[in-house]
């Protein structure tokens, strides 16, 4: 050991195994002197100064008062630990709280993106099936699509073959006095691939001299109605021939007449209505038709007559 002088009297020469020994920390620690009063220990803590301070400065620069407020360091020391130990543990169950809730979040992740990835199966999964039918759909379009094609295409190659072979490409009608029968039908007229004589709902008109009456068929040839019978009254027919319609639906038919038991049945012009309806009968008393046939009508109410016996066309107003 050595030897105390006024230089070292505050130092003393300890082991390292007594250093080490918790115990003996607190005796082996420096002491700190204040360092106007040299020979005090600052064993005070002035709370409102912030610093350490010994009994002296308790008495002259730090008296208790409204400035000031020395504590022992001891009991500062305690207050303090008390205060840290607090922090501490409201720092320890913050920390607990935000492993809790950084579990719950890792969870929540690992929820969302199973979740997310099922979805996404179940996506591919529907889209797979939509395409399944689609194209199912397609092939089944596709099939429909060729049998139109096909079925309209059939007539119209018949037609052509036909056409080299001199065939009919259109027979409707036979020998009769029912519906749809005729008996001795005496003209047709043809424009293009369309009957020339037709009414405002493009059905087809047919004179039926065999049967003193006049048929009407729609645009695919089914029939419609007839009207007209054999007789000498104005609405009656006797050898309908030449037949026209105008835009309105009025129906012009010639008459070439005839003689039954010696009794003459005089050449006429009559007017019917669309359903059939007799309208009027146009006198030809003045110019004298003798053999009527072909007849056309204009949009301003005449009407033109070839009249074979006479060689000539006869022009009458009938609206």
């Amino acid at each position: 050991m050595g030897v105390a002088t006024e230089k070292n009297r505050d130092h003393s020469t300890i082991t390292l195994d007594d250093l080490k020994n918790p115990s003996n920390r607190q005796k082996y620690t420096r002491a700190e002197y204040c360092p106007k009063h040299t020979d005090q220990r600052m064993t005070f803590y002035c709370q409102p100064c912030a610093k350490p301070v010994c009994r002296d400065c308790t008495i002259t620069e730090h008296r208790p008062g409204p400035n000031h407020d020395p504590q022992e360091v001891s009991k500062v020391a305690q207050e303090v630990k008390g205060e840290l130990q607090t922090l501490v543990a409201t720092a320890q169950d913050r920390n607990n709280t935000l492993k809790k809730s950084e579990g719950s979040v890792t969870k929540k992740l690992s929820s969302i993106t199973t979740n997310c990835e099922q979805q996404k199966k179940n996506i591919q999964k529907h889209f797979a099936q939509l395409r399944a039918k689609l194209d199912e759909e397609e092939k089944e379009l596709t099939k429909k699509l060729e049998e139109m094609e096909k079925s309209q295409k059939e007539p119209l190659l018949k037609e052509l073959k036909d056409v080299g072979s001199n065939n009919p490409v259109l027979r409707f009608g036979q020998e009769g006095s029912q519906q749809g029968q005729f008996d001795r039908p005496i003209d047709v007229a043809v424009r293009g691939d369309r009957l020339y004589v037709a009414d405002t709902e493009d059905n087809i008109i047919v004179t039926d001299i065999g049967n003193d009456r006049v048929q009407v068929f729609d645009k695919n040839l089914n029939f419609q109605h007839k009207f007209g019978q054999k007789g000498r009254h104005p609405q009656d027919m006797w050898g309908p021939r030449g037949v026209s319609a105008d835009s309105r639906g009025n129906i012009v038919l010639a008459n070439v007449g005839g003689i039954t038991d010696g009794v003459g049945h005089s050449e006429k012009l009559q007017v019917f209505r669309q359903d059939g309806t007799w309208v009027s009968t146009i006198p030809s008393d003045g110019d004298k038709l003798n053999l009527p046939h072909g007849v056309a009508v204009t949009e301003d109410g005449h009407v033109f007559v070839a009249d074979a016996e006479d060689h000539c066309i006869r022009k009458y107003r009938y609206m």
